[in-house]
């Protein structure tokens, strides 16, 4: 690999060396997704070439570390090759403003020193932008895995601008300590309210778990909420809801905060004047009339047959049975008819009133 001051020696390009060209090499297609419009991606940008460059073997061509002159006079056209395919791969991960203002540079390590003079600044006001959008970021209307996902590229912007120490002293693995729980925090205070248990609960244990670990307790969370919305007792979403609902309706009352119609002709409620009872006649089966049908049918035989006493005259009877007795009959059967009036007639008493049918009436 010719880097530095040293020169390659050798006419024959071997595979590992950044001067070999694969077929899969031409200038056609990008080497990458993303395109550059500005300062705003150039982070994204640059990571994301930096790395398909390197893949290529062809990082040398860009940072200057594998320049022309350093190779020897037979290999130096082979290096004008490779670097045109390098510039070809640049200019087509810009957008076409970008594109035009640096069509015309000589090689790749020029255009790519060009972009980073232009949008690489580790400005103030591009951390304290980055830092304000990253404590602001809120899951709102997203998934946790969405919110998670953008927190993390807001992080790694962040970490690119900031330098974090990466040594193994004791000193640098506290301060990563510290930055690894600032960030659960970040990520915690972002979750909807809907995770306020299992938040609680993750910032219980001792010692605080890493912002990885809290996040896949996030996702269980979630996904279990979603089970129970989804299923509710063995029934679909939405029917268990229904069925209670309707439970309500049967028996003694109604739902609560239900409006029960009231007639204005009797003014009980429970129905309304088309339906009134007293205007258009009960039902052969209505309860409220079973005291007067009972009343009916035995003072009716009994009123016939009772012995009606006129002077001089002999009582006029089909039956062996004395006034008397026929008085006591009648008294115990009225007495067991009443109760049964009264309650259809007021809708009082211990049972359901006279008014309720199969169909809901109540007084």
């Amino acid at each position: 690999m010719a880097e530095g001051t040293q020169k390659v020696t050798t006419e024959v390009v071997s595979f590992n060396h950044p001067l070999y060209l694969h077929p899969s090499d031409t200038q056609g297609e990008p080497i990458i997704s993303q395109v550059l419009v500005g300062a705003e991606n150039y982070d994204v940008w640059s990571r994301t070439m930096t790395i398909a460059l390197r893949g290529k073997n062809k990082l040398g061509f860009v940072n200057g570390t594998c320049k022309r002159e350093l190779q020897e006079e037979s290999l130096r056209e082979q290096w004008d090759r490779c670097d045109a395919v390098v510039l070809s791969w640049l200019i087509r991960s810009l957008s076409k403003e970008l594109a035009n203002s640096v069509i015309f540079f000589p090689n790749s390590h020029l255009v790519w020193r060009d972009l980073q003079q232009r949008y690489d600044k580790k400005s103030g006001s591009r951390i304290f932008s980055l830092h304000r959008e990253i404590h602001s970021l809120k899951q709102g209307s997203t998934s946790v895995t969405t919110y998670y996902s953008k927190l993390k590229e807001l992080w790694e912007k962040e970490s690119s601008l900031m330098q974090i120490p990466s040594c193994t002293c004791a000193t640098s693995k506290a301060y990563s300590d510290v930055v690894q729980q600032q960030k659960l925090l970040t990520f915690l205070m972002g979750l909807n309210e809907a995770h306020s248990h299992a938040r609680s609960h993750i910032l219980l244990l001792f010692p605080l778990p890493s912002v990885d670990d809290a996040y896949n307790m996030i996702v269980e969370d979630e996904a279990q909420r979603q089970l129970a919305n989804s299923d509710v007792g063995g029934f679909p979403n939405g029917v268990a809801t229904t069925i209670r609902g309707r439970g309500r309706g049967r028996g003694r009352g109604r739902g609560r905060g239900e409006k029960i119609p009231e007639c204005t002709h009797c003014n009980k409620k429970g129905h309304l004047r088309e339906n009134c009872y007293e205007l258009v006649g009960h039902r052969p089966k209505f309860r409220g009339n079973k005291g007067k049908q009972v009343k009916e049918s035995v003072q009716g035989p009994i009123n016939s047959a009772l012995v009606e006493e006129r002077p001089g005259n002999a009582p006029h009877t089909s039956q062996s049975f004395t006034k008397e007795q026929y008085q006591k009959i009648l008294d115990i059967l009225q007495k067991d008819a009443e109760p049964t009036i009264l309650h259809a007639m007021t809708g009082t008493g211990a049972g359901p009133s006279g008014w309720e049918e199969e169909d809901g009436w109540s007084k």
